[in-house]
């Protein structure tokens, strides 16, 4: 996992398999500032960065990096458990990526 924002934003968006096109539209945004989060062009607001670590199962402090990985949401799950709510959360992605 990369150490800056940018580097754990693209990490946990290419992760789950997600489109910069997508999680703009989960949280408003265009598809360019998702780009110049990803490349430390911009920094996203605080409301921004809670939206995003609400979409990607971590915490903000994670994001930010105050958290390691191990620390993160969802690294408090079991295997079956974590696989359960990405495959839901990507079933929701497909349902509203139109």
């Amino acid at each position: 996992m990369q150490d800056g924002l940018g580097g754990r934003l693209r990490q946990l968006r290419t992760n789950q398999k997600l489109k910069q096109s997508t999680v703009a539209k989960l949280i408003g945004v265009k598809s360019a500032t998702i780009s110049a989060y990803e490349n430390d062009i911009r920094t996203p607001s605080f409301a921004v960065l809670a939206k995003l670590a609400e979409i990607y199962g971590v915490s903000v402090d994670y994001l930010i990096g105050n958290e390691s990985e191990s620390e993160s949401v969802l690294s408090h799950l079991h295997g079956w458990q974590k696989d359960f709510v990405v495959e839901i959360a990507n079933l929701l992605i497909n349902k509203y990526d139109h």
